[in-house]
């Protein structure tokens, strides 16, 4: 069907560049947890270095007591160990863990690990009993080693002598290593679990945002006529309550406009239909004057009044008329203005529209007056309602237009033939509110032959 749509989409926000409330909460939530959870497996990682090297030292000491313990002197003055340390490390050749019985500068026992070598530590010269550490001391092997050493004496042997304990530094790495992957892999999952429960956490806090904005598309679709404050969230209600008084105070506005628009009708249309009554009876080049002025004042009256309904008329929210009830105001004008022809309805009951009664009234009303005028005998409305959207369709058998003239007739005063009387206003008329309710006008051919106007406004639910 060839057609001319007059349509205006609602306006949208320009949303280029702006940050959801969602990402921001979510993103900032994540950041921080990542970085606890880093601080957090650092500042575990050095305590338990910390306490891996303490509980290293303590075994060295234990080891080194042990040996001092069993040192004693023997027959002729000389030193000996009455017992070796029992564990296996010290027995298995260049295991790091090494152990040496020294004095007088030479090496009197050592560990079966050793194999023949010494430990290159230097023993302190003064036997004062205490325990001197060494870090990163090369061990035969070339592997880093860790010394404790002890110089000392015995009754009975006036001469010092020096016990040195080693274990290999790769001990601690090893194990600090180990903790620090299962440390990892237990942070990434507490740190999924905390970001899911953040996620959630998030969704159910702005949950009452998103009601509101449900809640506002309910009063803009018409299915209720004001927000919900009683079942708002606290932080919420204070806005639901703005949005209320805004609503009340909107919907007062436009009642006032609308009844100064009224008060304007009826001020200027009974003078201006009674001067024009009266210039018919003047006759000669004044009379045609006054007809042809008093006809401007008309459609510059008309065209303000209509003006006004859509500057002050914009849908109120939660507004909703019964479609029944319009078409029967319809079948009762149009049969009386044009009794000679046919006015077929095909409408189902209970069909409603977003908007205010008034308007689909002149809509409706000015598509089924005009397709009168240019009928021959027949004119069918029929209405439709789905997707939440309302389509009526006006139909006629009379001539109908030429598609290029589609576009003309829907312009104020676009008339193509004076065969008929009328101001070329009423689908005009209908265009600036169809307009007004984001809707769509649509002119083709009928399938009765004649013309077919088709409207597709918003539907209440």
């Amino acid at each position: 069907m060839n057609s001319v749509i007059s349509e205006t989409t609602p306006p949208r926000s320009d949303r280029k560049g702006s940050r959801s409330v969602t990402v921001r909460l979510v993103g900032a939530s994540l950041l921080l947890i990542a970085v606890a959870l880093l601080l957090t497996g650092v500042l575990l990682i050095v305590l338990f270095r910390a306490q891996m090297q303490r509980n290293f030292d303590q075994t060295l000491r234990d080891h080194l007591e042990e040996l001092v313990s069993a040192v004693k002197v023997g027959p002729g003055g000389n030193l000996a160990l009455t017992w070796e340390p029992a564990d296996r490390r010290f027995k298995r050749p260049l295991s790091g863990w090494y152990w040496e019985l020294r004095a007088d500068g030479k090496s009197l026992k050592r560990s079966p690990s050793l194999k023949g070598h010494s430990i290159a530590v230097n023993t302190p010269e003064k036997a004062d009993g205490a325990v001197h550490k060494f870090l990163r001391v090369k061990a035969p092997d070339g592997e880093q080693i860790r010394v404790v050493v002890r110089r000392t004496t015995l009754s009975g042997h006036p001469r010092p002598f020096a016990i040195l304990v080693a274990a290999p530094c790769i001990t601690i790495r090893q194990d600090v290593h180990m903790f620090a992957r299962q440390l990892t892999i237990s942070l990434m999952v507490l740190g999924v679990l905390l970001g899911a429960l953040t996620i959630l956490q998030v969704g159910y806090g702005l949950r009452p945002l998103r009601q509101m904005q449900a809640t506002l598309s309910h009063v803009r679709s018409g299915r209720q006529p004001r927000l919900d404050g009683g079942s708002a969230a606290a932080e919420v209600a204070p806005l639901v309550d703005e949005l209320n008084a805004l609503l009340s105070e909107r919907e007062a506005t436009v009642e006032r406009a609308h009844a100064e628009a009224g008060d304007l009708a009826h001020a200027l249309k009974t003078p201006i239909a009674v001067i024009h009554n009266e210039a018919r009876g003047v006759t000669g080049q004044s009379g045609e004057v006054l007809k042809a002025e008093t006809e401007k004042m008309r459609r510059v009256v008309e065209r303000h009044l209509v003006n006004a309904r859509v500057k002050a008329g914009r849908r109120l929210p939660g507004t909703r008329a019964s479609l029944d009830a319009v078409l029967d105001d319809v079948r009762f004008s149009m049969s009386r203005l044009y009794p000679e022809h046919t006015l077929t309805f095909e409408a189902p009951q209970g069909l409603t529209f977003a908007g205010a009664n008034d308007d689909l009234g002149e809509m409706v009303g000015n598509l089924a007056d005009n397709a009168c005028k240019w009928a021959r005998q027949a004119v069918v409305i029929r209405a439709a309602q789905r997707d939440g959207r309302l389509e009526i369709r006006v139909e006629d058998d009379g001539p109908g237009l030429p598609e290029e003239a589609h576009g003309q007739v829907l312009l104020r005063g676009g008339r193509l033939s004076d065969a008929v009387p009328g101001h070329g206003l009423g689908l005009a008329i209908a265009v600036e509110l169809v307009e007004l309710y984001s809707g769509s006008l649509w002119l083709g051919r009928s399938s009765l032959g004649g013309l077919s106007a088709v409207l597709d406004l918003p539907a209440a639910e």
